[in-house]
């Protein structure tokens, strides 16, 4: 794990940067055939070794999770689904480009590698889960099967807030909860093509983070349930008669009760006497799968957790925006507190000077107020009146202070 964490993400990020790059060559055919060539033998062989390293000592495998069950003040917990430790790496690195303090740590995913067993491993209601059916853990006390609706009531019943929305910044003076991040749908819909979102979603991952340590939180740590393996032209077929187990998936199964197999097995993480058949090697139940998970290997199982905290600069803000109001496409915005050298923008994502509508950002005058200009039509040529917008409210240094929900037009 050391190993890899140390540089090994470098080789699967390189495979990723040339399938990105294939949306600017004609010969998309070629460069794929290309990167299953000097890719697939590479990670088939990284992949053995890790498998046989689990089977030689399996009691090494240890899952960690470092949320804590009792909230931590000022702590906001950031949950991306699929967040491979190659892409946190470069996560990391746009993060740390903002000013931020970064600090990215590798651990083990639950096993098996698939989001029902391992998104529940890294919340801060681990504790109260055991065994259940599927791929899914059930809460001991209720008998309830784990569901998005059950971990954000248990959430808050622990003393969490639960941010729902990009734009909800809740209470730094307590705890929250927030999710973000598309990359396993992606993966899962688009296969190779994947490659072509990563660095999207770390954008709007670094956007995120940024907003909330913006308006005043102490700590935003970023957890994630699996990596995964991402193979144009797909991963090979492995075989396992279905009535053998219970529930299958591409890249793991649940094995009927007393059936034994030749191949890789492991424990499940909520319940040791069930077992996990794993496919060998990079092989796959289903065919023609270029993207997938719930296997052994450093792509899957090596997840990071990612800590950041905002320079000493950024404090909590010293100024907030109380109104904004429209007539036509301008917007007056009014802001109360210290505004010496802030700037107010209209963007349609906080963090990402890239969506800003305004035609001009400005400061703000001694009155407390900002007029706004609104711009006619969006880059996609679509009239802008109507759309749901945030005033932004940065500091001198371009960090973001606060921002207001408001509709173009009023």
């Amino acid at each position: 794990m050391a190993a890899y964490a140390e540089d090994g993400w470098q080789t699967d990020l390189a495979a990723l940067d040339a399938l990105a790059a294939v949306t600017e060559l004609e010969d998309a055919k070629a460069v794929r055939g290309a990167v299953h060539a000097l890719y697939a033998d590479w990670l088939r062989a990284d992949a053995e070794a890790f498998g046989a390293a689990v089977r030689h000592e399996p009691d090494s495998y240890h899952a960690t999770n470092t949320t804590h069950a009792t909230p931590e003040t000022g702590v906001c917990l950031l949950f991306a689904d699929g967040l491979r430790f190659d892409v946190a790496c470069r996560l990391g690195e746009a993060l740390t480009a903002k000013g931020l303090h970064v600090s990215v740590a590798p651990h083990l995913a639950a096993l098996p590698t698939v989001t029902p067993t391992a998104k529940p491993a890294v919340t801060p209601i681990a504790g109260l889960l055991g065994t259940g059916s599927g791929f899914d853990p059930r809460v001991t006390a209720t008998g309830q099967a784990m569901s998005v609706v059950v971990l954000r009531k248990l959430l808050t019943e622990r003393g969490f807030h639960i941010l729902m929305r990009d734009d909800e910044m809740g209470d730094p003076s307590g705890a929250a909860w927030t999710e973000r991040g598309e990359i396993d749908g992606y993966g899962h819909q688009q296969g190779w093509k994947l490659a072509r979102r990563v660095m999207e979603e770390v954008d709007e991952l670094a956007g995120r983070v940024s907003a909330l340590l913006a308006a005043g939180w102490h700590e935003v740590r970023i957890v994630t349930d699996h990596g995964w393996l991402l193979l144009p032209g797909g991963l090979p077929k492995a075989e396992l008669p279905e009535h053998l187990t219970t529930v299958r998936k591409g890249r793991c199964a649940r094995l009927q009760p007393d059936v034994q197999i030749d191949t890789l097995t492991v424990p499940w993480h909520w319940d040791a006497d069930v077992r996990i058949a794993i496919a060998p090697g990079i092989s796959c139940y289903e065919a023609g799968r270029e993207y997938e998970h719930g296997g052994l290997s450093v792509q899957e199982c090596v997840v990071p957790i990612i800590t950041v905290r905002a320079a000493a600069s950024m404090t909590a803000p010293t100024a907030t925006i109380s109104g904004a109001r429209w007539i036509r496409l301008r917007c007056r915005v009014t802001v109360t507190g210290n505004t010496a050298g802030c700037t107010a923008d209209l963007r349609t994502k906080v963090g990402d000077a890239g969506t800003s509508l305004a035609v001009i950002t400005k400061g703000i005058e001694a009155d407390g107020t900002v007029s706004l200009a609104a711009k006619d039509v969006d880059a996609s040529g679509g009239e802008t009146t109507g759309m749901v917008v945030f005033a932004v409210l940065l500091s001198a240094q371009g960090q973001i202070l606060h921002q207001y929900q408001t509709v173009i037009g009023g």
